[in-house]
Order: C-alpha cells, then structure tokens, then sequence
C-alpha cells in the first residue's frame, strides 16, 4: 500500500534492503506519501489491488526476505508507515475488513488452469477431513524419528496451518464488482490464472462459524483444540520466525465436532499471519502457533452444510489497470459475457 503511494519508495526499499543503501531515502519517500488518498476510499473494492502482492509473497517455508528484515530492524521505518497504516483502518472501503462471513455472499472459486482445479465436493467434508488428518498423522510418524536436531535443516513437510490434504469447501464473499475476494487474495498464488469459475453458495441451516479476528482467537481455537504438528512444521516455522519450540495447529476433526466453519477476517489475517504466538498447551512448555497459508476472508468449511444456489460465472483478468490511479481500480478480474 505505502509503495502505491510514494513513487519513490520502492527504488529507496531496494537500494536500502540488497544494497546497503541509505535508509533516509526509505524515509524521505515515506514522508512524500499521500495517506489522505486512501483515507478517502469509499467502494469496498476500491484497496483489494493494493494489498494483493502482499497477500501473494507472504512467506511461511524460508526467513523473511531482505524487505522484511530491513523494516524489522529500523523501528523509525515502523513509525514511519503507522500514517499509512491509520489511514487504511480508516477508509469506508476498509469497514469490512473486520467484519465476519458474509453468509449471503459466499463464492466458491475454480481457477481454470491446466494443473487442476479448486471446486471441491460439497458432500462428504468429514470423510475426507478423517483422511487428510490421517495422512498428516502418518507423515509425523515418519518423520518424528528422523527429525534432525538442527532446525536449520531439511525443509518440513508442509508450511500451512489449515487441512490442505482435507480438500474442504473453501470461501470468499463478493464485492460490487469484485466477483470473489479469494481472485486477488492468495497465499501463494499462481499469477498465470487468467480465468476463474464462480459458484454461489448458501448454508442449508444456520451454521456455527467460528471467527478468527485477532491473534487472541487464533491462540484459543489452538489452545482447545491442540495437535502437536512440530515433526511436520518446525524446521519451515524456524525459518519464519526463528523459534525452535513444541509447535502447535487446531485438530481440526476436534473443531468439526463444535463448528461448521472458521473464517478468518481480514483484520485477523493482518495482525497475525507470518508471526508465532504462544499457547499454553498442558505437559508442554514454550509452545507456539503460526497461522499461515489461509487467504483473507477465507472460510474452510468442516462439514456437509453447503449447497450450491446459483449458475456458474466466468470471470477474466483483463489486465487493464490504469496508470491514473496510484492505487490502481477496484480489481482486473471482469466477468465474461
């Protein structure tokens, strides 16, 4: 968002972070940025696009990159991006962010492509979140032995927090004009998806969601629910964050016992994706949790609740964002037809 901002300011990070460059420059074009321009942001879309490079190179299997390091050791460029930061909260367009699922907006995302898919089954979510969990289990049992003493070693075998081998249901809502949010916010996303099928979806009944919106609900669903998964996550998490300790995830077969869903507000995903958290797990001692790998607004779905009430849409990035706009327009993606 702030390099959005500040012509300027990507060429001093760059200078300053690889090359040993000045970070008054990095200052000097923070000073030059406009918050005032964000502040006044009305459409809800209107600051998907900025923030969407940060959501796509977050990082969970390597330390941060030379960008990060370099604002984590400077506190007066921390200081200095907090105006920034106020004005985003502050906008219209932001009001949002901190609210739950919007369960009359729930969108299911194909990205077509040719190495697969992403609808998933509706049906049979229990069955295959038994399988996913069995198959982590397998893996920590081969790797718990052959764990090696230096966290520095070998990468682990997975880096996300939630049941990616599960294949669950998985949703964002959508925005006037902005058909899904999960088009511009994606961990780790593919850039080459040029087209995308949207489906409506709607629970059956009320579901019980469960909504993290801090890293205070992220440490309690950890903390009622807790699975060891140090064999499977703790050389990657070791690089993120530099803690060697017990780590721990929410046994999410447990979670489907008492809810439905869990979304993760956008405000949530801010303020505690990419960082460890304490959790006090009984017989253990200095554990931690890292949530990574879960999109904004994002919400997996545990059991057979979901069903589908609308016609699929097809959507495109046409790629066409003016120059006009330092911010850029609401989004690339417009439906086709």
């Amino acid at each position: 968002m702030a390099v959005a901002l500040s012509p300027g300011l990507d060429w001093a990070m760059n200078l300053a972070s690889h090359f040993d460059g000045p970070v008054g420059d990095v200052l000097a074009a923070l000073r030059d940025s406009e918050p005032a321009a964000v502040a006044g942001r009305e459409d809800p879309a209107s600051l998907v696009w900025p923030m969407s490079e940060a959501v796509a190179s977050a990082m969970y299997w390597q330390e941060p990159d030379e960008r990060d390091a370099l604002i984590a050791d400077r506190p007066e460029l921390v200081e200095a991006l907090v105006p920034v930061a106020e004005a985003v909260l502050a906008a219209p367009a932001t009001a949002w962010w901190s609210s739950g699922v919007d369960l009359a907006s729930l969108q299911d995302i194909e990205f077509r492509a040719e190495h697969g898919t992403r609808h998933q089954p509706l049906t049979g979510v229990p069955g295959r979140l038994v399988a996913g969990e069995a198959r982590e289990r397998s893996l920590a049992a081969m790797n718990g032995p052959a764990r090696p003493t230096d966290p520095r070693g070998t990468p682990s075998s997975g880096w996300w927090s939630v049941p990616m081998a599960a294949g669950l249901p998985a949703t964002t809502r959508g925005l006037p004009g902005l058909g899904a949010v999960g088009l511009m916010w994606a961990e780790d996303g593919d850039s080459d998806y040029e087209e995308a099928d949207l489906r409506r979806l709607a629970p059956r009944r009320e579901p019980r969601v469960y909504e993290v919106d801090s890293p205070a609900a992220w440490v309690a669903l950890v903390e009622r629910f807790p699975l060891d998964v140090t064999d499977l996550r703790r050389n990657d998490w070791y690089s993120v964050s530099g803690r060697d300790c017990p780590w721990f995830l929410p046994e999410w077969l447990a979670v489907a016992e008492a809810y439905d869903a869990v979304h993760l507000t956008v405000t949530g995903y801010l303020v505690s994706a990419t960082k460890a958290w304490d959790v006090a797990v009984p017989g253990t001692e200095d554990a931690a949790t890292l949530l990574g790998g879960w999109n904004p607004d994002e919400t997996l779905w545990l059991t057979d609740v979901l069903e589908v009430t609308g016609e699929l849409e097809r959507w495109r990035d046409v790629d066409d964002r003016p120059d006009t706009d330092p911010l850029g327009p609401e989004t690339g993606w417009r439906r086709a037809g």
